[in-house]
């Protein structure tokens, strides 16, 4: 006979988290556990005030069960997002509930010595308010790419230098040395939140994810396997430095020009649409748009066919396209999804679709994916909360951090 089974807490609790409510029996086979070892974790969690039970439910089979769904409404992660003009820091519970939000403005011209104070000041006052023995950590997301090197993590960053000054997780990391702090490309953290969704909605788990953050630039996100793929020095992502114009001018790397300098982004990102629509405004004497019109506005005017925003949506679509399209043969994704700046219109949905079909091979748009994302800008900030939660999973901490803080609650 064999002896007691090795039961990883860990383990369990990801699984939990990922697939809640979920029965008992649902759970020990997902787990290669026994039933009675599962029971008794199970139970070891509940004595701990971490798990709900008698949650109604179905089992794997279809059959009407009861499962167990993790309660950590007392612990608390803080998600900070970095961005040209603004902190935003979103407190989420242990499993994953948004508590609160705030945002911070900053200038654009600001230093880097008075930014990590600003975000010092803002996280101790969240923990002013909350019981820091709860406290899992910080999670933080930011434009920019990201290049580790020497042990440092350098943010480098198109019209904001000031970011690449210092490490700035290894400074929060100073501040707050009794709980991990990650820093990481904000792309690749809303795409931890596109897989996640897509997983819960399809119950499919894509081997790859390519997720498309729009705004000023274009950033990219890349899940293999459920994980993010980093490259050998946290680069891997930046699709937006894809070339595809060989014959344009140098490319200058400055974001307040307005000339095309042969990139991905500086053809098919929301900056490159307002690019668009200012070159052929006087083509357009009908049209509502104006040299101060926003993405957001070019993008309400095509919905009712303003023919200046018909032509520029319409040409960021063929572009984008395009650069998919060669994203696609290197990387071969399941699923590619377009968010952040950009709307979750199916019209348009349907036009980069086309133009995608035109670029490949009728066989491989059978078996690709394409859409928008559902979560937006906010998905940067949920993924920065999975990306800590997998942090602590993959290093086997999370069980040890909550029975650490009950312990100190005790005492």
């Amino acid at each position: 006979m064999g002896g007691p089974q090795r039961v990883n807490p860990d383990e369990v609790l990801g699984l939990i988290l990922q697939q809640a409510p979920i029965s008992r029996s649902d759970l020990a086979r997902e787990a290669g556990l026994s039933r009675a070892a599962v029971t008794l974790l199970v139970q070891d969690l509940i004595g701990l005030g971490i798990v709900e039970d008698n949650i109604p439910t179905f089992s794997a089979g279809g059959r009407r069960a009861t499962g167990i769904r993790l309660d950590l409404a007392e612990y608390f992660m803080v998600a900070v997002r970095i961005n040209r003009y603004e902190l935003t820091f979103r407190i989420f519970d242990g499993s994953g509930i948004e508590v609160e939000t705030t945002e911070v403005p900053i200038a654009s011209d600001i230093k880097i010595e008075p930014l990590l104070a600003l975000i010092e000041q803002t996280l101790r006052g969240i923990l002013e308010r909350r019981d820091e023995r709860c406290f899992l950590g910080v999670a933080i997301s930011s434009l920019g790419w990201l290049f580790e090197t020497d042990g440092e993590v350098i943010l480098h960053t198109d019209g904001f230098s000031e970011l690449g000054k210092r490490d700035i997780r290894a400074s929060v990391q100073a501040m707050f040395p009794e709980v991990p702090v990650l820093l990481e490309h904000d792309a690749k953290t809303s795409a931890l939140a596109e897989y996640q969704d897509h997983v819960r909605e399809t119950g499919r788990k894509p081997a790859c994810l390519l997720n498309i953050v729009g705004g000023i630039g274009f950033g990219g996100g890349i899940i293999i396997d459920g994980k993010i793929f980093r490259g050998a020095r946290g680069v891997a992502g930046e699709v937006g430095h894809l070339g595809i114009n060989f014959n344009s001018g140098i490319h200058t790397r400055n974001v307040d020009t307005h000339e095309f300098n042969g990139l991905f982004e500086d053809y098919a990102s929301p900056r490159a649409l307002r690019q668009h629509v200012t070159s052929r405004l006087l083509d357009f004497p009908e049209s509502s748009l104006t040299e101060q019109s926003t993405p957001e506005e070019i993008f309400a005017a095509f919905e009712v066919d303003d023919p200046l925003a018909v032509w520029a949506v319409e040409r960021v679509c063929q572009l984008l396209a395009y650069g998919l399209a060669g994203l696609t043969f290197v990387l071969d994704p399941d699923v590619i999804v377009v968010g952040d700046a950009f709307p979750a219109s199916e019209t348009i949905l349907e036009r980069i679709r086309g133009c995608l079909a035109t670029y490949l091979p009728a066989v491989r748009m059978e078996h690709l994916e394409l859409k928008f994302s559902q979560r937006g800008t906010s998905g940067v900030l949920y993924g920065s909360y999975l990306l800590l939660i997998q942090w602590y999973l993959t290093n086997g901490e999370l069980f040890a951090r909550i029975q650490q803080s009950q312990a100190a609650s005790a005492s």
